[in-house]
């Protein structure tokens, strides 16, 4: 057989006969840190109204564009500052108040009465939790991660900066433990199955969680739908 041509495999790698870590065998210099596709939608300044409990969105972005769903890996999940981790992990987590890791079981109909019902939502805490499905990949549903991207602010009062909100949906493998820090912009309300979750047991600690809206000169509509 003869070896593939250059012009087909533009990078390689030789190694000589000898013992490597697996650390090194996965190093592709060459390769970027790959993003997730995310819906990016551009808001005004207030938007996210923490004493109301709505985000308003403009309505023709929001019936307009959907939420993309990914695998999660370490390298997608960067994007958002999340993380997959297991015991040979590094690194610890300082916890400051009694927390708990419970067994959450998420039914077919939750969708409807907790989400279509009452309407979507995300939400934001100061306290950092872990997740992980205990059901199949395809029977878990998905968890909504987000971010804001500041736009550079305009001398011109009549048009102020913008706020960027980045969404993606992730799907996380069954027993694989999504780390999601402080103040990590997320939604549950799409989840499927059993999940065992890490959450503080510290109720003084508020939970800032906004419904969903989109807004146009015809008035509001709410967001009840899927990612």
């Amino acid at each position: 057989m003869s070896t593939p041509s250059s012009v087909l495999n533009p990078w390689e790698a030789r190694l000589a006969p000898g013992i490597y870590p697996f650390a090194d065998l996965v190093k592709f210099p060459d390769i970027k840190p790959p993003v997730p596709r995310y819906t990016k939608f551009t808001l005004d300044h207030g938007s996210w109204k923490s004493t109301t409990g709505r985000l308003e969105i403009p309505l023709d972005d929001l019936l307009s564009q959907e939420v993309p769903v990914e695998v999660a890996t370490n390298s997608l999940l960067e994007f958002y500052g999340c993380s997959l981790i297991e015991e040979s992990t590094g690194g610890s987590l300082e916890l400051n108040d009694e927390h708990r890791i419970q067994d959450f079981t998420y039914q077919q109909d939750y969708f409807k009465k907790y989400v279509l019902n009452v309407g979507a939502g995300i939400e934001t805490h100061e306290f950092a939790h872990i997740d992980c499905p205990l059901s199949p990949l395809d029977e878990s549903g998905v968890f909504l991660l987000g971010k804001w991207e500041e736009e550079e602010s305009t001398d011109n009062v009549n048009q102020p900066a913008k706020n960027n909100l980045c969404l993606t949906a992730f799907r996380i493998p069954q027993l694989h433990v999504l780390f999601v820090p402080e103040w990590t912009i997320h939604s549950n309300d799409y989840l499927l199955g059993c999940w065992r979750t890490m959450l503080s047991w510290t109720t003084e600690k508020p939970i800032d969680n906004v419904k969903i809206f989109g807004v146009s000169d015809g008035g509001d509509k709410q967001k009840g739908g899927r990612a």
